[in-house]
Parts: C-alpha cells; structure tokens; sequence
C-alpha cells in the first residue's frame, strides 16, 4: 500500500532523528509506561499538521525540493506512525477512555477533503489508509456507541466531503 511510500531515507536528519526520539519514548511507553501513550498521540497529531501547513518563512528556502516538500514527508511519517500505533494501542485503558479517535479524524479530514490539491499526492492517500487503519481497529472495542456518536458525525462529514468534495 501507499503507507510504504514514505522511509526515513526522505526525510530531513532533523526530521529523521525527531521520530527516531518519539519512537524511543514509544518503545519505552509500550514496555512498561503505557500512560506515556496520549501524550506521544499528541505530539504525533501536531506533526501531522506538517502536511497542509508549514512554519513561516518554509517558502522562502532557495533550495529547491526542501521546502515545504520535507515538512510534508514528516507530517506524513507522522501520520503513518499515528496509524501504526494505534493499531497496538486502540483498547489501552488510557485511550478507551479519550475521543483520541476524534483527535485523529480531524489530522486526517484536511488533507481528505484538499485530495487533489494536496501538494504530494501520497498526502490524501496516506490519509485514506489511516482512516480505514483506524476504524478497521476499533470497530470492535465499541461498548458505549452514545459516547463515540461525536466520532461517527466526524467521520460521516469527512467521508462526504472526501467523496464529494467542494475543491477543485
């Protein structure tokens, strides 16, 4: 699938070293510290804004292919990494408890719904992958459907205007 499109190989040293530390802390928090866990979500889902937007002044960088092209490889690697852990996370205690399912619908809703305006095409694609990646995961740790409906709303509007969407 497209979720091996992106390797570290792509990605900036910086960049590069960025996930290698979130994955040291993610090793850690699955051995023996899972409370770790949210917080290493939220430092992925503010990475995974990289996709669609970029510090000040990513633009203005005179080398051509770094800018905004390498913030967009670690937004997606971020994205890639969201779906993977949450694939061996998704019935933690610690995550049943959260709307982190709403959390990760939102990163993924923007680059869904700019689909072909995205400026890497993997960006939507990738998206579409953790979004099947995701429900596919939780599908089944559902107990209380009232407490998740804000999640299905979320996913229903980011479905539609995915498949319908209003940008050209």
């Amino acid at each position: 699938g497209f979720l091996l499109t992106v390797n570290d190989g792509s990605l900036l040293p910086l960049h590069s070293s960025i996930i290698k530390c979130i994955s040291a802390i993610e090793s850690h928090a699955l051995a023996s510290k899972p409370s770790l866990v949210p917080a290493i979500f939220s430092t992925y889902l503010q990475l995974c804004q990289l996709v669609h937007t970029w510090p000040q002044g990513a633009h203005q960088c005179a080398v051509k292919g770094m800018f905004p092209e390498k913030y967009i490889l670690l937004g997606e690697r971020a994205l890639i990494n969201i779906s993977r852990l949450y694939e061996k996370t998704h019935s933690f205690p610690c995550l049943l408890d959260s709307l982190l399912l709403l959390d990760i619908v939102d990163a993924i809703k923007t680059p869904l719904v700019m689909k072909y305006k995205c400026i890497k095409q993997t960006s939507w694609k990738i998206g579409v992958e953790v979004l099947l990646s995701i429900l596919t995961a939780s599908i089944f740790d559902i107990k209380d459907k009232d407490r998740l409906a804000e999640v299905w709303r979320k996913v229903t509007k980011t479905l539609d205007e995915f498949l319908f969407s209003s940008v050209k």
